[in-house]
């Protein structure tokens, strides 16, 4: 079993399906928790390929960020665009302004 495989067998699971529907709705707020590994990964992927629309993903800190879209990358063989925080203190672009707390934002290149 391939990784398309695995793909094809998410695109038919009932959570992922509803999940989907979910992401569909105009007044959706969508939380999915209790994923374990690369399973975000595989369900990012699903789901874009269920709905074919653009998919922005935001993260708290690089390290979850970067392990994202490692897992991505993997999956998809096309490069992850991952574009970090920068809080920059006005007129003083060498310092990071440290009051803003950093997100790291990814938008995969299906």
């Amino acid at each position: 079993m391939n990784v398309k495989d695995l793909i094809e067998r998410f695109k038919t699971d009932k959570r992922v399906l509803a999940l989907a529907t979910s992401l569909n709705s105009h007044k959706s707020k969508t939380q999915v928790k209790g994923l374990v590994g690369s399973a975000d990964a595989f369900i990012a992927v699903t789901t874009y390929f269920l709905q074919h629309k653009p998919q922005l993903f935001i993260f708290p800190n690089r390290e979850e960020a970067a392990y994202f879209s490692s897992d991505l990358e993997a999956l998809l063989g096309k490069e992850v665009l991952l574009f970090p925080a920068s809080f920059r203190k006005a007129f003083e672009f060498t310092q990071v302004d440290t009051a803003n707390e950093p997100t790291y934002w990814l938008v995969p290149r299906f």
